[in-house]
């Protein structure tokens, strides 16, 4: 039986991630490439986590355009930057043909402990510090400190 409350327990943070400058592939390639581009980045994203994290401490969703939402539910000797850094690397080495632009990608984490463990909360944050990652020149990941709501550590 699915126990909601034990999931979100289970679940250290929530990362919305955003595809940095697709609009100019769709404007620039057509649809048909920034499809292959969402599929190439989300297979990529999906490796580089499955390999640090394990298959079953992530989920990874596509929310909508170029946004996806990763649940991290442990994180296995490695520090969320850590983690983040290794997936820019990962993701910026892909090669797809005829696209001129490295990918990267923008995000947003939260942690659930912060917000008691109320994931619209956590969602909603970790939205805002993408958006902060954003408009502070992209290709950036925003992480709000696990103790501290408040503070937010920047890389």
């Amino acid at each position: 039986m699915f126990e909601p409350l034990k999931y979100l327990r289970q679940t250290l943070a929530i990362a919305v991630i955003d595809l940095d400058y697709f609009k100019i592939v769709n404007d620039q390639y057509g649809h048909s490439m920034g499809n292959q581009v969402l599929v190439t980045f989300s297979q990529h994203l999906h490796q580089g986590l499955k390999l640090e994290l394990g298959e079953d401490n992530f989920e990874l969703y596509r929310y909508g355009g170029e946004e996806f939402v990763v649940t991290i539910k442990t994180l296995k000797e490695k520090s969320m930057v850590a983690l983040f850094d290794m997936l820019q690397t990962s993701i910026s080495n892909v090669d797809i043909t005829s696209l001129d632009q490295k990918l990267s990608f923008s995000a947003g984490i939260a942690y659930l402990a912060n917000h008691d463990f109320d994931p619209v909360k956590t969602f909603d944050i970790a939205d805002k510090l993408l958006y902060v990652a954003k408009t502070s020149g992209r290709e950036q990941t925003r992480i709000e400190k696990l103790e501290s709501a408040s503070e937010i550590e920047e890389h």
